[in-house]
């Protein structure tokens, strides 16, 4: 049919790099417009879903260096605003990065409650472009959840981009080696966060997109 769009791979909701978003993160929104006698009314509805993840798909498929991208559920921009001032519900990889980089939301390997970026990753779905006929090194890790399993996508055909849905909000970048390390070193320590009030955030976010995840087919 000519289309000559990339296929992905949807990773196990829960399932990604924590911290690792070196091709920019986007907000993407659908804005709605009303009138009155009296006034105008803008409203702005993040995205999610399908919608959400067609919206992102097109921003890496329009990236040369994109090799992954995640979208966040809504239920994560109450965390977010409150310890970053801004949102964003769609993340670009530009980068492979090593299986230490991955947080695993439904791991309990430590025999305790989820840690923060556990909480924080299960609100995230993560798609990489698959190399050829091979899945990326990132899907061949040994995910631990029993319930849901990773799938094919084929390319959408017939997609319409709508650039307009989607804002940047922190540019791309790259991080040395060293700040890689101590992005996998602050995973390994349990992602201290030391903010009482963002943890409660966090698990808040968790347990709604807990149930979101699990409910779907």
């Amino acid at each position: 049919d000519g289309d000559s769009s990339p296929s992905y791979t949807k990773l196990p909701a829960g399932v990604t790099t924590y911290g690792f978003d070196d091709g920019g993160c986007h907000f993407c929104a659908a804005t709605a417009t009303s009138s009155s006698s009296t006034a105008t009314t803008i409203t702005t509805t993040p995205l999610s879903g399908d919608e959400l993840s067609q919206s992102c798909r097109q921003l890496c498929d329009s990236d040369l260096e994109c090799v992954a991208y995640t979208v966040g559920r809504p239920a994560t921009l109450i965390a977010q605003q409150y310890q970053w001032k801004s949102v964003s519900n769609c993340c670009l990889e530009k980068r492979h990065y090593p299986r230490e980089a991955f947080v695993d939301a439904v791991d309990n390997s430590n025999n305790g409650p989820p840690n923060s970026c556990q909480q924080d990753v299960m609100c995230w779905t993560r798609y990489e472009k698959k190399e050829g006929d091979e899945l990326s090194a990132h899907s061949q890790q040994q995910c631990k959840h029993d319930l849901r399993d990773s799938v094919s996508l084929a390319p959408t055909p017939g997609a319409d981009p709508n650039p307009n849905q989607c804002s940047l909000v922190w540019p791309a970048t790259s991080y040395t080696d060293e700040e890689v390390q101590t992005k996998i070193d602050f995973i390994k320590d349990g992602c201290p966060r030391k903010d009482v009030i963002y943890e409660r955030m966090i698990a808040m976010a968790y347990e709604e997109c807990k149930v979101e995840v699990f409910a779907e087919p």
